[in-house]
């Protein structure tokens, strides 16, 4: 179990990134793979076998206006279950464009992934134009939004690792991408192994 290896909390490794909508949706496509897409199968599985048992029951009674709407309305179900994860791709591509540019700050510890905002152009264009720093900076520090802290003891947080990414997704809530060069090479290696031995199949290797 994951809880029975996780003990303590180690900093593994810590390092800066900017917000690219690219990056995001190359780990949300991850996402879709890895979780979406089987979903999606099993059910065109199903509305299959529903439209076998329909064109049985056709073959042996004949048919009807009944199955004929029955077939409509599988039609019409496998076309929606098919097309959502694009609608839902293109949507997510749409709604993160103002997210381009911000600076985060990632920590991976032994037993939470901390995210924090550390610039967002939008917060910064709103202060002193002339570019003084000091009370005004602090002002816009304030209102970044606070930090993440995603805990990874309780069984609900997978991390799916590919040469250029970590992808952590909170089952049935969000997602964070997080470029691996943000650690340095040695040091994303570094927390790759420590979370495939802490994390066990909550690690998925892509």
């Amino acid at each position: 179990m994951t809880e029975d290896r996780i003990t303590g909390s180690e900093l593994l490794g810590e390092g800066e990134y900017e917000s690219r909508r690219d990056l995001i949706m190359r780990g949300f496509k991850l996402f879709q793979k890895k979780y979406v897409f089987k979903r999606v199968a099993l059910q065109i599985v199903l509305v299959i076998i529903a439209g076998i048992i329909q064109a049985v029951n056709i073959l042996t009674a004949g048919f009807s206006a009944v199955n004929g709407i029955v077939l409509l309305i599988l039609l019409a179900v496998a076309i929606t279950i098919l097309s959502r994860p694009r609608l839902t791709y293109n949507k997510l591509e749409e709604s993160i464009s103002g997210l381009d540019g911000i600076i985060y700050k990632a920590q991976m510890y032994s037993d939470k992934v901390v995210v924090s905002t550390i610039f967002d152009p939008a917060v910064e264009s709103e202060g002193d134009p002339s570019g003084e720093t000091g009370e005004e900076n602090t002002e816009n520090e304030a209102e970044l939004p606070p930090a993440t802290i995603i805990h990874l003891d309780q069984g609900v947080v997978d991390i799916l690792c590919t040469e250029e990414l970590f992808v952590v997704y909170i089952k049935g809530s969000n997602m964070y991408v997080i470029p691996r060069d943000a650690f340095g090479e040695e040091g994303s290696v570094h927390i790759a192994r420590k979370y495939e031995d802490l994390l066990g199949t909550h690690f998925i290797l892509c």
